[in-house]
């Protein structure tokens, strides 16, 4: 069975949860406008843009557009080719400020990595991650945000995709 994106990244989250009991909650494949600066629940109903009222949680939002690679996919008989989809993932993370923004960074990428995602980019500077994601509402984040601190981690997620029904060409040479 195929998993979709939203699949892998809540088992990603799964994951994240067991390993790092920490947080009491994750968010997988959530809804963005960053120009305004605001980061919903995938269903809509949950503003995520570091609120504390979960505690220590996290969310992982995909870019806008899908890469494509076919350079490790596979072939099936006369099918075309599998291709492998790139999403680009950012996570963010927020905990209280008692614990440590590297060691929270390092035990995020150890699962990432530990699930086969590739990572890009790290942050622990609190300060830029909430003007990155909040835009607009950073001043007012930020004035109230210091008993916390913010990671962030750029990685992405290969996904295998190939035909689910093939047309067979029974003349090759035609």
């Amino acid at each position: 069975m195929k998993l979709n994106i939203y699949d892998i990244a809540s088992n990603l989250v799964k994951l994240i949860k067991a390993t790092i009991p920490d947080f009491r909650a994750g968010y997988p494949y959530v809804k963005t406008d960053l120009e305004k600066g605001l980061v919903l629940s995938a269903d809509g109903t949950k503003y995520l843009n570091f609120e504390d009222l979960d505690g220590n949680y996290f969310y992982i939002r995909t870019g806008d557009e899908i890469g494509v690679t076919n350079s490790k996919a596979s072939t099936f008989s006369d099918c075309a080719p599998g291709i492998i989809e790139v999403y680009g993932c950012t996570l963010i993370a927020v905990m209280k400020k008692e614990n440590n923004a590297l060691a929270v960074k390092d035990a995020l990428l150890s699962v990432i990595m530990s699930a086969g995602h590739k990572p890009k980019k790290q942050s622990t500077n609190s300060v830029s991650i909430i003007k990155g994601e909040a835009k607009t509402f950073a001043p007012v984040i930020l004035a109230r945000f210091n008993p916390y601190i913010a990671v962030k981690i750029e990685f992405d997620i290969e996904r295998q995709f190939s035909p689910d029904t093939c047309v067979i060409n029974l003349c090759k040479t035609c």
